[in-house]
C-alpha cells in the first residue's frame, strides 16, 4: 500500500486510466486528457478538449482513442498527443446526459455510444463514419453501462430502455435482443452470455440465447458483474428500512459459472459504484466509503 508517486490534476478523474506501453492516459472534467510515465509520475503531454472527459481511453497500437462529454470522438497520436481526427455527431443541445461509455476498437473500426441514442462505428485510420443506428429506448443515457463490447462480429450494449441486444458489427442492424428482464450489466466468457437484472437476477445464457442457469444476488441490485476464471462476480447495492433506522450496504457474491451454485458472498457496510476488477488471482473492489478492498482467491497459489 505504499505511494510512489501521486499526480495532482486540473479536475476531477472520473473513470479508470488506461496503461500501454510504460505510460498511463486519463481524462479529467476539465477535458484534459493526460499521459503521464508510470514510472514516475511525471507529465509526457496534455490535450485540451473542448468539455469534460469521463470514460477511460483506449490505446492501440500508437493511437489512443477517448469521448467527450459533448459527443465527439478523438484519436490521438499516443506518443506526442497530437490529434490526429475527430468524429461529431450533428446532434447539438445546450444540455446533455452525462454517459460514461468508453469507445471500442474492433478491426479496423472504432464503435461508440453517444447520448442522442445512437451507436456509430467509424473507420479507426480516419474517422470517417461507416454506420450509424439508433439504439431502441427512452434515452436514459445514465442508467447503466452502454460501452459496447464486440464478439463473433457481433456489438453487444444495453439499450435505454435496459434491454441487451446485438447488432451486426459490419451494418449495425439489430441481429436479436433479449428483453426477458430489465438488465444493469453484461459479460460474455467462455461461450457464455451473462446478464445481471434490476430484479436482482444472474442469468446464464448460451451463444444460442437458451438459458442455462437463473439464480438471485443475495440481496439488492446488482451494479457490477465480471468473469474471472470459471466463476462470475457481482457487486449489488441495498437498502434496508425498519420503523426505527435504515441502512445501506453491498453484497459480494461468487457464481460458478458452469452450474450457477454461489461458492462465497460478502456483505460490506458501504455502497459500491466503481466497477469490479480482477487480476493475479486478486479481486478488487473499491467503496463508496473510498476503502480499496482486495480480497484473494483461496486457490491461489
Amino acid at each position: 500500500g505504499r505511494v510512489i508517486w501521486e499526480f495532482s490534476t486540473s479536475g476531477a478523474v472520473e473513470s479508470s486510466p488506461t496503461v500501454h506501453n510504460s505510460k498511463v492516459y486519463f481524462g479529467t472534467g476539465y477535458g484534459i486528457l493526460y499521459c503521464l510515465d508510470t514510472k514516475d509520475g511525471h507529465e509526457i503531454w496534455r490535450f485540451q478538449a473542448k468539455t469534460e472527459i469521463i470514460s477511460s481511453p483506449v490505446v492501440e497500437g500508437d493511437t489512443v482513442y477517448f469521448s467527450s462529454a459533448d459527443d465527439k470522438l478523438y484519436a490521438l497520436k499516443a506518443e506526442t498527443g497530437e490529434k490526429l481526427w475527430h468524429y461529431s455527431r450533428r446532434y447539438v443541445k445546450k444540455i446533455v446526459k452525462r454517459m460514461f461509455a468508453s469507445p471500442v476498437v474492433h478491426g479496423d473500426k472504432i464503435y461508440g455510444n453517444f447520448t442522442d441514442g445512437y451507436v456509430a462505428a467509424v473507420e479507426k485510420s480516419s474517422g470517417r463514419e461507416v454506420w450509424h443506428k439508433r439504439v431502441p429506448g427512452d434515452d436514459r443515457a445514465d442508467a447503466a453501462r452502454f460501452t459496447p463490447t464486440i464478439e463473433d462480429s457481433l456489438v453487444y450494449l444495453i439499450s435505454g430502455d435496459g434491454f441487451l441486444i446485438a447488432l451486426d458489427a459490419e451494418n449495425g442492424e439489430e441481429r436479436w435482443r433479449f428483453d426477458i428482464i430489465k438488465i444493469y450489466d453484461f459479460t460474455l466468457s467462455k461461450g457464455y452470455m451473462f446478464v445481471a437484472g434490476y430484479d436482482g437476477s444472474i442469468i446464464a445464457m448460451n451463444k444460442s440465447r437458451k438459458i442455462i442457469w437463473r439464480k438471485k444476488v443475495s440481496q439488492g441490485i446488482p451494479v457490477s458483474m465480471i468473469a474471472a476464471d470459471n466463476y462470475i462476480i457481482t457487486s449489488s447495492n441495498y437498502k434496508t428500512e425498519t420503523f426505527y433506522s435504515s441502512a445501506t450496504g453491498s453484497y459480494l457474491d461468487v457464481f460458478d459459472m458452469d452450474t450457477g451454485k454461489k461458492v462465497w458472498s460478502d456483505n460490506i457496510d458501504s455502497t459500491v459504484s466503481a466497477s469490479l476488477a480482477a487480476a493475479y488471482n486478486h479481486l478488487f473492489l473499491v467503496t463508496d466509503k473510498g476503502y480499496l478492498r482486495i480480497y484473494k482467491s483461496q486457490t491461489s497459489n
